[in-house]
């Protein structure tokens, strides 16, 4: 599971005009450009009506994991500025608060509020957006009940992992009396569990189905379970974590079968991971840093890069084990990449099964984070988008990118990726 079908992301129409950037901040956020709409908010907060300050930081604190601060400035827009907010608007900022609530555990809420959109702005919301809206209410009223998950480091940290044949890290799980090896993939939106891996380990699934969108595009019928107490490795005992219940074979692949997945939440509240060859290593305390190139998109992790000259941002994820560059990527260079790469059809495949795009292969692809220079062989470059995520960010980087340094650092505290030598 790559991407949940949860909160699209509508554009702003406020009006706003600027001669000092070169791009409107409404397009910026209709792209998805928060790095660049950050930086902009820091040039020119001061010359912005209170209601349109508000507005931007609204989605700029959402997507750099703070989440409180975000829910402050909705509420304030949705009481003070009622009156002036077209439908469409407070649509947009409620499913937003919906988005702050979730990554809080917050889920009764979630989904009173989820409730109260399909309600009251039925109307509003397009036959696909009512659809999705519906679905993201039953995942969240199947957890109404489930108290906020709490993860607890009590010392520094450090988990040996073993590569599984699709290469990816599989880190030990103790749900009940056994240890087992779940994939560690911070591109899981939330944790997952097979459906005989469930029943093994005792867990009760809701009662309602809902509909969960695999990075392919194909749809998987899943339901909810919370393990009231689980541990990863020695030090780290996580309790009320989320999972979804996924059908045997929607992670089953051939001789290939995943049990469960770590996904985003729990790894979210380990503060920082540190990802070496071997082992991960969670400190007791996450350590600060002089930037941020870190954001979330929804659940989706966003890192800040930079190709030749432009500033791009890419999702990544440690449960791939290549780097792919999605169709934005395409659009802006396509006349060099058609010019001297052929086409091809490529098999992108996750849980939920496979599906074939036309794509480019580059020889090389050089890109700069955090500093630091990484070189990419045989890249590559899709032609059409399969989810949402491909029409909005540049490339979904993996593990070809991630072993190139010693160490990756993940820092969800301070909103930062960085990589030791």
């Amino acid at each position: 599971m790559r991407t949940l079908a949860l909160l699209t992301l509508l554009c702003s129409s406020f009006i706003f005009c600027s001669a000092r950037e070169t791009e409107h901040p409404d397009s910026l956020l209709a792209k998805r450009q928060f790095f660049a709409l950050r930086n902009f908010l820091a040039k020119n907060a001061a010359g912005l009506k209170e209601r349109d300050r508000l507005y931007y930081h609204c989605f700029t604190d959402n997507f750099f994991n703070r989440l409180d601060e975000s829910n402050r400035n909705i509420d304030r827009l949705l009481g003070k500025y009622h009156a002036f907010l077209p439908p469409k608007q407070f649509v947009t900022l409620t499913r937003l608060k919906i988005d702050n609530l979730v990554k809080s555990y917050r889920y009764k809420e979630a989904y009173t509020v989820s409730t109260q959109l399909l309600s009251a702005y039925k109307e509003v919301l397009s036959p696909e957006e009512q659809e999705d809206v519906h679905n993201e209410a039953i995942l969240w009223e199947s957890l109404q009940a489930a108290q906020p998950q709490q993860l607890n480091v009590t010392e520094n940290t450090r988990i040996g992992y073993k590569r599984d044949m699709a290469g990816l890290i599989n880190i030990p799980v103790s749900i009940t009396d056994t240890t087992e090896q779940f994939v560690f993939d911070t591109g899981a939106n939330i944790s997952v569990i097979t459906e005989s891996n469930a029943k093994r380990n005792g867990l009760v699934p809701g009662e309602k189905y809902f509909e969960v969108v695999a990075a392919t595009g194909i749809k998987v019928k899943a339901r909810t379970a919370v393990v009231k107490e689980m541990k990863i490795g020695d030090h780290i005992l996580v309790k009320h974590a989320v999972f979804m219940i996924f059908p045997d074979s929607a992670l089953t692949f051939g001789p290939y079968k995943i049990q469960g997945i770590i996904g985003f939440p729990v790894i979210e509240q380990m503060g920082e991971i540190r990802i070496s060859a071997t082992h991960l290593e969670v400190p007791r305390e996450p350590v600060p840093a002089s930037f941020a190139n870190f954001g979330l998109d929804k659940l989706m992790p966003v890192l800040n890069g930079q190709y030749r000259t432009d500033s791009l941002p890419f999702t990544f994820d440690t449960g791939a084990a290549a780097t792919d560059l999605n169709l934005p990527f395409y659009t802006k260079y396509k006349e060099e990449i058609s010019a001297t790469n052929s086409l091809h059809d490529k098999q992108f495949g996750s849980a939920g099964g496979n599906v074939k795009i036309s794509s480019y292969k580059l020889p090389e692809v050089v890109l700069r984070i955090a500093g630091k220079t990484f070189r990419l062989k045989d890249a590559p470059v899709k032609t059409a988008s399969v989810t949402e995520n491909d029409l909005y960010y540049y490339g979904n980087l993996g593990q070809d990118l991630m072993r190139q340094f010693r160490e990756m650092v993940i820092n969800f505290r301070h909103m930062y990726v960085d990589f030791k030598d």
